[in-house]
C-alpha cells in the first residue's frame, strides 16, 4: 500500500519509520546461568555486561553471549522458591514458564511475520500500568515485537479499544472524550513549504490541489482577522521581500496561484511562517490526565472486584482476538500467570 503512494508521502512515512523503529535486533538471545549451569532466561548484551560489570557473574565464553552468576537467585522463571516448594505435583505451570523464558525468541513482527523495522508494543497500556502495584507489574512476556505499520494498526484497534472493554468489566462508564486532533495549520504549513520549494516544477494541478489544501486552514477572513499579512511593520518588511522572491524565483506557480485567488502568496507566507498555539500542547494534556484518572479509577474498581492479574490476561486476550497474530513467540500464552509477589499491595497515588 505504501509503494502505491506519491513519493513525497512515502519518503515522509519512510522518515517516521526511520524515527521509531528499533536500531537493531531487539532480541539478542544471550543467556544468563545459576551457579549450578541451569539456564534462567535470555537477555540482550547489556543486562550481561550489567552484571558482569559489578561482579556479580562472569562470561563463560569468548563471544560473551553467555554469563554465570555468583549467587543464588531468590527464584526462577520468575517464581520464588519457597512457592516453587509449594507447588508440589502442579509442575505444568513452572514447565511453561522455563520454555518461554529459555527459548530464543525470533525478531520478527508477531502479527504479518516481517523481519524489518521493528518496535515493542506493550498489551497493557500505560494508563494501567502506572496504577499497577509492582507484584503485578506485567513483564517481557506482556512486550511484543510489531512492524511499525502493524504498530499503528494495534494502537487504535487494541490500544484505545482495551480501554472501554476493562471499564465495563468492572461496571465503569468513563464516558468518551475525543482525542486531540492534529492542528491543521501545522498540515498546512508544512504543504505551504513544499509548494515553496517545488516552486515551477510542481505541475499547475497539483499546485492548486495543494492550495486548496493550504486555503481550507488558512481563510482570507481569518487572515483579515487576525491582523492580515501586514499588521506589523516588520512582518510587512518580511511579507514584501517574500513576495518579490516568490515573483521572480517561481513566476509560473506565482502565475497559477494569483489567477484564481489574488491573496495566494499572502496565505502561502502566512501558513508557511506559522508557529505553534500552545494550546494545541494544553489539550494533549488535559487529554492525557483523563486518561490516567480513568486508568486509576479501573485498577482501583478491578482490584476490589477481582484479581489484577486477570486485568493483564485480559488484555493479552483482546490484543489476539482483534489482532489474530500468527507469530508468537514459542510458548506465549495468554493465561501466562503473573506473579504477585506479596500479600499486600496499594495503588500507587
Amino acid at each position: 500500500r505504501v509503494l502505491q503512494e506519491p513519493l513525497r508521502k512515502r519518503a515522509r512515512f519512510l522518515s517516521f519509520v526511520r524515527r521509531v523503529a528499533a536500531k537493531g535486533p531487539v532480541y539478542e538471545n544471550c543467556i544468563i546461568l545459576a551457579p549450578d549451569g541451569q539456564v534462567l532466561c535470555t537477555v540482550d548484551s547489556k543486562k550481561l555486561a550489567w552484571y558482569v560489570k559489578r561482579g556479580l557473574a562472569e562470561y563463560t565464553n569468548e563471544e560473551q553471549t553467555a554469563v554465570k552468576l555468583h549467587f543464588e537467585p531468590r527464584g526462577r522463571y520468575g517464581i520464588s522458591a519457597e512457592r516453587a516448594e509449594g507447588m508440589g505435583q502442579a509442575t505444568t505451570e513452572l514447565e511453561q514458564r522455563q520454555q518461554f523464558y529459555t527459548t530464543f525468541k525470533e525478531n520478527r513482527c508477531v502479527v504479518c511475520g516481517a523481519e524489518h523495522n521493528m518496535a515493542r508494543y506493550n498489551l497493557v497500556p500505560s494508563c494501567y500500568r502506572s496504577f499497577l502495584p509492582a507484584s503485578y507489574q506485567p513483564g517481557s512476556h506482556d512486550v511484543l515485537l510489531l512492524c511499525v505499520p502493524c504498530h499503528h494498526r494495534a494502537s487504535l484497534a487494541h490500544g484505545q479499544r482495551i480501554k472501554d472493554v476493562l471499564a465495563a468489566q468492572v461496571g465503569l462508564e468513563l464516558g468518551r472524550r475525543e482525542h486531540p486532533r492534529g492542528d491543521p495549520k501545522n498540515a498546512a504549513k508544512i504543504a505551504a513549504l513544499g509548494l515553496l520549494k517545488g516552486g515551477d516544477r510542481v505541475p499547475a494541478a497539483r499546485a492548486k490541489l495543494v492550495f486548496r489544501r493550504i486555503l481550507s486552514a488558512w481563510q482570507e477572513e481569518e487572515l483579515r482577522d487576525d491582523g492580515a499579512a501586514c499588521g506589523d511593520d516588520d512582518d510587512d518588511v518580511e511579507y514584501q521581500q517574500f513576495l518579490e522572491h516568490s515573483r521572480s524565483e517561481v513566476p509560473q506557480l506565482y502565475h497559477h496561484l494569483t489567477s484564481e485567488t489574488p491573496s495566494a502568496f499572502e496565505i502561502l507566507w502566512r501558513a508557511s511562517t506559522w508557529t505553534k498555539d500552545p494550546k494545541g500542547a494544553r489539550k494533549r494534556e488535559k487529554w492525557d490526565k483523563w486518561e490516567r484518572q480513568m486508568g486509576e479509577q479501573v485498577v482501583r474498581a478491578w482490584a476490589q472486584s477481582r484479581d489484577l492479574s486477570e486485568l493483564v490476561c485480559e488484555c493479552r486476550s483482546h490484543f489476539v482476538s482483534v489482532l489474530r497474530p500468527r507469530f508468537l513467540p514459542a510458548h506465549w500464552d495468554v493465561a501466562h500467570r503473573v506473579t504477585a509477589r506479596g500479600a499486600h499491595w496499594v495503588v500507587r497515588p
